[in-house]
């Protein structure tokens, strides 16, 4: 059995607090309790019994599957799942739980309910400059705005968007479960006019849309790695 995680979260005005612990190997779960008043007004267990069967188990794996766990929950806090004048009312202990799912299976349903919930957000190298006629490699991370978790299976669309040609689609992909993507495509040139990326993401209702000016190279500069 490992030593559990504790931590009060002050939100709105009201202070949660949120105990995540170990149930040991013989009863393999991961139990996170949301308290507020003193009352439990949230439980989530997850078994890990699959991963105890697994060749080069490790218990620093079930800590880490712990602190993943317990971040999830305060980030439900802080996205204001319980905000209102009433919180969500726990259910019986024994319908929570559900020894079928995987810890992975309990956070990929959380990410996709936050995708639903919040904001979408871009990051990428924001300090790197865009130049007419190179070839681009740009990484881009779709993720949730306020509690920063990744976005999968996100669709991410760059068009450029010019004043002597029509728009034009260059890259077109899908994030993997780490929210990540690898843009590959060139830039054209366009003589005598001004041109911009638009990167757009898109999951489920929620999207997100950003412009990039692309600059114009003077000529004798030497070209930059992308």
């Amino acid at each position: 059995m490992l030593t559990g995680f504790n931590t009060d979260i002050n939100h709105n005005g009201r202070v949660f607090h949120v105990q995540t612990e170990d149930k040991g190997q013989d009863n393999p779960v991961i139990e996170t309790l949301i308290y507020l008043g003193g009352e439990i007004i949230d439980a989530r267990r997850t078994s890990y019994r699959s991963i105890l069967q697994k060749k080069g188990f490790q218990p620093k794996l079930i800590y880490k599957l712990m602190e993943r766990q317990h971040k999830l929950a305060i980030a439900d806090i802080r996205a204001g799942r319980f905000d209102g004048p009433r919180v969500l009312e726990a259910s019986p202990v024994d319908e929570m739980f559900d020894s079928s799912r995987t810890l992975d299976e309990v956070i990929l349903e959380y990410l996709n309910t936050q995708a639903k919930l919040e904001n979408l957000e871009l990051v990428y190298d924001r300090e790197r400059f865009f130049f007419e006629g190179e070839m681009v490699s740009l990484p881009i991370k779709v993720q949730t705005e306020k509690s920063k978790q990744p976005v999968a299976e996100a669709q991410v669309i760059i068009r450029i968007l010019s004043t002597i040609r029509p728009a034009l689609n260059v890259f077109e992909g899908t994030t993997d479960d780490d929210g990540m993507t690898v843009a590959k495509f060139k830039i054209p040139l366009f003589p005598g006019g001004m041109a911009a990326l638009v990167i757009q993401a898109f999951q489920g209702t929620q999207s997100v849309e950003e412009k990039v000016l692309i600059m114009r190279r003077i000529p004798g500069t030497k070209k930059t790695a992308t």
